[in-house]
């Protein structure tokens, strides 16, 4: 039997012998027995095979609709094939609109296409720090060695993240969906507005400086409203909720700045700061420097002048082998 012979594909066929071709992993005479159907009636009954497995899901009316559109790249009327020596944009159309169909029936039907499940998470790593773009407008700037979780759905009905760790938030305005950051057992909420939370796992508190706007900070039966300049703080330990003032927002903003500002802060603190924002690990080696208490800011963020600045105003001493730095009582 000769090709002119030969009974029309199925679709199935068509399908699998149309993506062999795109993919360039068809042979020579898979191309040719591909472009030569193209060229003769008989492709048309088999990709009108393919659309009917394809497109069972469709509503009459769309596929109609649809089909048409197939239709007129494969043969447009009034205009005839083209030769042999210039086939080939035609050739591509036809190809593209018999492997189109297989998915046909997903993009005309927006109303039932899949919601996204699950909760997204992002991470960053010590000594790095990142931006985002929340779908709702809200932009986030996350600080190193932190962990921000929202679920997959966030705008649709609700706009709750949780964080572990540091983060800036300028939240875009929704008066019907309040924003809500949940950082172990606080709940911070806003509307339109500018925040800082900080609330690690491993400091023992949790704080948060309102920018701008308005910001409700609650612990269970505790609740507190910050206006801006005000601080929220929170020790889980003694599940205690204070508010207090700042004079100066670079204290919760320092980090977006790539400065270091400190305002009477244990060494024990201040270390842990420097351990996430550069990514090494610092050893105290002795406990009673832990509390040793510091207050300014280091704009030139080298690693090195960091711990010289600091030796040179305490009595302790420093190391650094790579990414351990070892401090000592002088």
């Amino acid at each position: 039997m000769n090709n002119d012979e030969r009974p029309p594909l199925s679709g199935q066929e068509l399908s699998q012998l149309a993506r062999q071709v795109v993919s360039k992993s068809a042979t020579q005479a898979q191309a040719d027995e591909l472009l030569a159907l193209l060229m003769k009636d008989e492709f048309e009954p088999a990709l009108s095979q393919n659309w009917e497995q394809a497109s069972a899901e469709i509503s009459p009316a769309d596929k109609d609709a649809l089909w048409q559109q197939v239709q007129q790249v494969t043969h447009p009327q009034n205009t005839p094939r083209p030769s042999w020596r210039n086939h080939l944009k035609w050739v591509a159309a036809a190809v593209a609109a018999v492997i189109c169909v297989a998915a046909a029936w997903w993009l005309m039907r927006p109303t039932t296409q899949a919601v996204p499940t699950g909760t997204v998470v992002i991470t960053v790593e010590r000594g790095q720090k990142s931006q985002i773009t929340l779908a709702d407008g809200t932009h986030v700037w996350l600080n190193s060695g932190t962990r921000l979780t929202y679920d997959a759905q966030y705008g649709s009905e609700t706009r709750t993240v949780t964080l572990d760790g540091e983060a800036y938030f300028d939240v875009a305005k929704d008066s019907e969906h309040p924003f809500v950051v949940r950082c172990g057992e606080l709940a911070i909420r806003a509307l339109g507005t500018q925040f800082n939370v900080k609330g690690y796992h491993d400091d023992g508190m949790v704080t948060t400086t309102l920018s701008q706007g308005s910001v409700r900070v609650s612990e269970g039966r505790q609740s507190v409203t910050l206006k801006p300049y005000e601080v929220a703080t929170y020790h889980p330990t003694s599940q205690e909720l204070a508010k207090s003032r700042v004079d100066d927002l670079m204290l919760a903003n320092y980090w977006r700045s790539d400065k270091l500002v400190f305002e009477s802060e244990p060494l024990a603190n201040i270390c842990r700061t420097i351990e996430r924002m550069y990514g090494v690990d610092v050893e105290i080696t002795d406990t009673s420097l832990e509390q040793i208490r510091f207050t300014g800011t280091i704009r030139n963020n080298s690693l090195n002048n960091i711990f010289l600045l600091i030796s040179m105003t305490y009595p302790v001493t420093y190391t650094m082998q790579g990414d351990h730095v070892t401090i000592s009582k002088r």
